[in-house]
Parts: structure tokens; sequence; C-alpha cells
């Protein structure tokens, strides 16, 4: 499960409660606001199961019988959207995760203190009597006497009712132009949903080799939206797995063009360049792309590969020896998130087993100090269990 994506949905849910799930547009511009790091399909894989109504469901599901329903939601994601299962089943299990240990953190928070809200936010104003009321001495006065030649009333002049022609005529294409503004919002609401859809299709179709498959879904969500990076970096990708490094790097420059920084776009760009044989060029992005992102084995793996083709057999050793280290680090913390997990609900001997695990796969001395701190809290509490 996605941890960090996880965090800042917890924290969306804690500042402005679990009703906030209802409203998947509003769910959606935070993620893309606040989430933008974090994998894409796995962000609109949470949408998706916001605007279908999972959280819902999960809510009123039994912890006995939440297991079951989520494999039913995940098969209906699958089914009805061709999301891969396996992320269907990891976003919900990342949706549990919000509702319900948000739901815990918050429960045991102090709660906060009443706040006297002033009558005028709320729509209760007191007029001044000077201004809104009149008083009585204003009532009991003389009243005013029509003059003794009554006068009938001008006509308005002439440019007082051109003006007013104009007033009108600019109300009504105002209106036209605010009807014009929804409609155009509509329609890229419309757009932004349907090429999501085609875009998860292609992410799942790319995952399990079918690549050509996936281009045509990522070639119909991009021309729904033409502008999303991500959408134009995933086709470049793909593009690089089938050997098209032309195409690839084609859409990799607009995806770069639209956001410079981004660490993926620049691995995708320098595989294709590695494929057409521009070496140098391919090293300079695969050097960015690390300095933006260090603790990516994926990168430092393409650059061995690129070293070892430009015969630099000890600079591929050394990102080889780098990426096989971070492997190691990232599949002990899969592990140690997995424990963590069976240690908060109270299953110790599976936290410690998950634990013992992380430690056989040989991590780094720092993850393996946490990683024992952690196995040490979970005996502890195991032996305190038992009394």
């Amino acid at each position: 499960m996605n941890t960090s994506l996880c965090d800042i949905i917890k924290k969306l849910v804690s500042e402005q409660g679990t009703d906030v799930l209802n409203d998947s547009k509003k769910v959606n511009a935070y993620l893309s606001d606040l989430a933008a790091k974090e994998p894409k399909p796995q962000r609109m894989a949470f949408v998706k199961c916001l605007m279908y109504g999972f959280h819902t469901e999960l809510q009123k599901t039994s912890i006995e019988d939440r297991q079951r329903c989520k494999n039913r939601l995940a098969q209906k994601l699958f089914d009805d959207e061709g999301l891969d299962i396996s992320l269907s089943r990891d976003t919900l299990d990342l949706l549990e995760a919000v509702l319900f240990e948000t739901v815990t953190e918050t429960s045991q928070s102090e709660p906060s203190p009443v706040v006297e809200v002033p009558s005028v936010l709320i729509g209760k104003v007191t007029p001044t009597p000077d201004v809104h009321e009149a008083s009585p001495a204003r009532l009991t006065s003389s009243p005013i006497t029509a003059p003794d030649t009554p006068t009938q009333a001008p006509h308005p002049p002439k440019s007082h009712a051109a003006r007013n022609l104009i007033i009108v005529a600019i109300g009504i294409f105002a209106i036209l132009g605010f009807a014009i503004f929804v409609t155009t919002v509509n329609n890229s609401n419309q757009s932004q949903s349907t090429a999501e859809t085609f875009f998860l299709k292609g992410y799942t179709l790319s995952t399990a080799g079918n690549y050509d498959q996936a281009i045509v879904e990522y070639s119909e969500a991009i021309q729904r939206v033409p502008n999303d990076a991500y959408f134009l970096n995933m086709r470049a990708y793909t593009y690089d797995c089938i050997g098209q490094f032309d195409k690839a790097l084609i859409d990799a420059n607009k995806s770069l063009q639209l956001q410079p920084n981004d660490s993926h776009a620049l691995d995708t760009r320098a595989t294709a360049y590695r494929g057409l044989g521009d070496y140098q060029k391919a090293l300079a992005d695969y050097n960015e792309s690390i300095r933006l992102n260090p603790n990516s084995a994926e990168v430092l793996n393409n650059r061995s590969y690129l070293y070892a083709l430009m015969g630099n057999e000890s600079a591929s050793g050394a990102d080889e020896d780098k990426a096989i280290q971070m492997d190691r680090n990232m599949a002990a913390q899969a592990a140690v998130v997995a424990g963590t997990a069976n240690h908060y609900q109270g299953n110790y001997e599976g936290a410690i087993i998950l634990y013992n695990h992380a430690l056989s796969i040989d991590p780094d001395d720092k993850m393996t100090k946490k990683i024992l701190e952690l196995r040490r809290q979970a005996e502890a509490n195991k032996w305190e269990n038992h009394f």
C-alpha cells in the first residue's frame, strides 16, 4: 500500500471529515495539487472508488466481512473499468486504512474547543435604529405638503433610453458568456473523466505486457486531454518498451515541456536516446533524473546498462550494486509496513514473522536497526498479552 498517499488523504479526512469523500471531484482536485508526486494510476483508482461509493459500502461492512467485500469491489473495478486487479485491491486497502485508521486517530485526539460564532457571521444582523428603523419622532413629524401646482413627471431623455438599451445588451451578453463558460467547464470535466478511463485501461494493458493495445488506449486519453504530461510520458514509456524510440522521444519531449523537472520523464527520454544510440544525451538525462530522485533503483539499473554499453564496467557495477541494495530496502520496507499493520491490529505473532522476513532480505544497517526495534516492541506486546 502507498503509505505516503494514504497519509495525504488521511490529512484531508482529518481536516474536513469523512463526508469529503462523497465529493470525488474535490478529492481529485486535492490529490492533483498535494499528491502530484504520487503514482497517478493509484490516485485515479482511488477517485474511481469514491465515484462508485465504495467508501460507503466499506463503512457499512463489519470487520469480519470487510476482506470479502474488498475482493468483490476490486472485481467490480476490474469488470467495469478494466483496472488491474492488484491495483484495485491495493487501492481498496488504502481506502480501508483512510476510513478506519483516520477514525481511530481522530477519536483519540482531544475534542476541539467550542467557538462562539458572532451572529453577524450566521446571518443574524441587528439593525441600527438610526439607519434601519424610523424613530417615533420621525413618524410624528409634520407631513410634507405637496406643491400647489402639480408637476408632470418628465420623459427620460433619449440618452437615458440608449443607456438602458446598452445595459440590457451587456446583461444578455454576460448571461450568454456565463452559459458558454459553464458548458465549456462541463465538457472539460467530462473529457477529463473519459480520458482517465482510457488511461487506466492503457495502464492495465501495459502492466500486462500488451503494449500495442495500451498505446491505443493512451492515445485515446491524449486525444481528449492533449496537455497531460503524465499521459504523454506513459505513452512514451510504452513506445520505449516496444523499441519505437523515435516516437518515445517525441512524447517524452512534449511531457518535459509541460513538466521540466519530472524525473520519470527524464528517465523515459534517456532510454529513448539510448535506444537511438545517442549515449551522451542519454547519460545526461539519467544523471539529471537521479539527481532529482536519488532513490530510484530502476533509473540506476538503466544507467548501469548504459555504462555497460559505453564500456565503463566499473561505473556499471557501482550502479548495479546500489540498485540491488535499494531493491532490498524497498522489499524490506514493504514487509515492515505489513508487519506494522498486523502489530497495530494486535496480531503480534504475525507481525514478528513479517519483521523476521524483512531482516532475511538483508537490508542496510539503518533499516535493520529499525526492524529490530519494531520486533522487540512486538515481542514485548505479545508477552504482555499473555497476562
